[in-house]
């Protein structure tokens, strides 16, 4: 109700400002998780991540008001959510979760009232990194390791624009022009022929999940850079696939130790929904970046926006950063 109020339908009330729509955001997706069936146990392990003492009782509130609080259903309620944080009798917190969301305190807190927003408010977000950070402690990793926003997958999910192409190796061939002393194409028995590396690395997707430790083999960029030559105005590698796909990075990015043009992936031929029989694989980046079914490299003086880019992606694409869009 406090957010339709302050939209501006028919004219009537204020804007919303950038910081309210976040809001607006954050509070559909808190209701969508208390929703849920196991919404006290991820309440409650959002609780424990503010660091409160075992011998405190940690209450949060459905309702807005002391009626509603002291109703005894919903007591009970609250009694269960204390439970499972394990924690004995003490404090109460008064704030209701769309009140700590927007940023609103209650009417009339009493003297033993401790706020959330006066440590750390409880959000979506929070809950999300507990169990994600969770998830990886438990699998032997370092938490460092897992970007914001992301969660530790075994699996590799499958996404992309477009349909699979039908690749044929006899006609296939692979480009390299531009900004360099001599462009350059290779049919796939000559690409397959220059030397092979194997590098492993973490891949992390802009649709939130995370994969460690993939190995991958194929030939490095600087392979490719000694036949080409690239001229001192090359800045920028355009990526080109199938289909008219393409990525963009900064030179740099392909000279990183980690970056090949692969065909392997985990000791197997690249699946064909992976990419085969070649794909880009850029760290450091979000892994639209990585372009699958590559045919091509452009080295260009000015900076391209790719595919994704040009429909409101980062261009940096850093996951480190949260780098997903550009608004």
């Amino acid at each position: 109700e406090y957010l339709r109020g302050r939209l501006a339908v028919g004219g009537g009330g204020d804007p919303l400002s950038t910081e309210d729509h976040v809001r607006c955001v954050r509070l559909e997706l808190d209701l969508r998780l208390r929703g849920e069936a196991r919404a006290n146990e991820l309440r409650a392990d959002a609780l424990a991540q503010l660091g409160l003492s075992e011998k405190e009782e940690v209450v949060v509130a459905a309702a807005e008001n002391d009626e509603g609080r002291h109703d005894p259903r919903l007591r009970g309620e609250q009694q269960c959510i204390a439970g499972l944080v394990e924690t004995e009798r003490g404090d109460v917190v008064r704030d209701h979760p769309v009140q700590v969301l927007l940023g609103v305190r209650p009417d009339n807190p009493d003297e033993r009232t401790w706020t959330l927003r006066d440590a750390h408010p409880v959000t979506v977000e929070t809950v999300f990194r507990s169990k994600a950070e969770k998830k990886v402690i438990d699998a032997g990793y370092d938490p460092a390791r897992l970007p914001p926003g992301q969660y530790l997958t075994e699996k590799w999910p499958v996404l992309h624009a477009g349909s699979i192409p039908q690749t044929e190796l006899e006609t296939w061939d692979f480009r390299v022009w531009g900004e360099v002393e001599h462009e350059l194409t290779l049919e796939w028995k000559e690409l397959a022929a220059l030397p092979t590396v194997e590098v492993t690395q973490d891949i992390h997707c802009v649709t939130r999940w995370s994969r460690f430790d993939m190995t991958f083999k194929g030939v490095a960029w600087r392979e490719l850079e000694a036949l080409i030559r690239p001229k001192p105005s090359a800045r920028f590698a355009i990526a080109h696939a199938e289909q008219g796909f393409t990525a963009n990075v900064p030179i740099g990015f392909l000279r990183d130790e980690g970056a090949l043009l692969a065909y392997e992936a985990d000791g197997e031929p690249l699946a064909p929904e992976h990419g085969w029989p070649l794909r880009l694989v850029i760290p450091g980046k979000y892994f639209w970046k990585s372009a699958k079914w590559l045919r091509g490299i452009e080295l260009s003086g000015s900076d391209k926006p790719g595919f994704w880019e040009r429909y409101g992606y980062h261009n940096d694409a850093d996951p480190f950063r949260e780098q997903r869009y550009a608004f």
